[in-house]
């Protein structure tokens, strides 16, 4: 039975920050985008190809289009600057739900034995950690695509070819 109610406030939590979370605006996340930058080791993407990321980050559910102000990953179009921009905002509004939803995991210590309250973070931070991982992964390679379109962009737009 308590099981069941565990259940219940996890779904309850989960739900409501990730609605939370779709209805902040652009520039409530941007304004704390030194949050979202990349640390000096994550920059080679070298940990996240020794996780072997690549290979597991499509079979987690990508609950997005699911609320309103956020959009599925499948649905934006990275091959334009503007769909690279629209996918580099939603993995941070993403990173920033799945961040706050471990944060209320203590609260079970106030209603179970320490015991279940351990279980209770250690759900939390296993549950949440693969989404911010998957989140920050795609971010950063997009930034990086990002950065060579507009290089290229530049580069056609002085007036030469391309294939120079």
């Amino acid at each position: 039975m308590i099981i069941w109610i565990l259940v219940l406030i996890w779904l309850l939590i989960h739900l409501n920050i990730a609605l939370f979370s779709s209805r902040l605006k652009k520039r409530t996340i941007e304004s704390i985008n030194v949050w979202f930058d990349p640390l000096p080791f994550e920059r080679s993407l070298r940990l996240y190809k020794l996780l072997g990321v690549k290979k597991w980050k499509n079979i987690i559910p990508d609950a997005a289009g699911l609320f309103p102000n956020s959009m599925s990953k499948a649905n934006i179009g990275v091959l334009t600057s503007f769909g690279r921009k629209r996918f580099i905002l939603e993995t941070k509004r993403a990173e920033l739900s799945h961040w706050l939803q471990i944060l209320p995991s203590p609260i079970f210590f106030l209603l179970n034995d320490p015991f279940i309250g351990v279980m209770m973070i250690v759900y939390a931070i296993a549950f949440n950690t693969p989404m911010i991982i998957v989140q920050r992964y795609n971010r950063f390679r997009l930034m990086r695509l990002k950065e060579r379109h507009h290089k290229h962009d530049l580069f056609i737009y002085k007036g030469r070819s391309s294939k120079m």
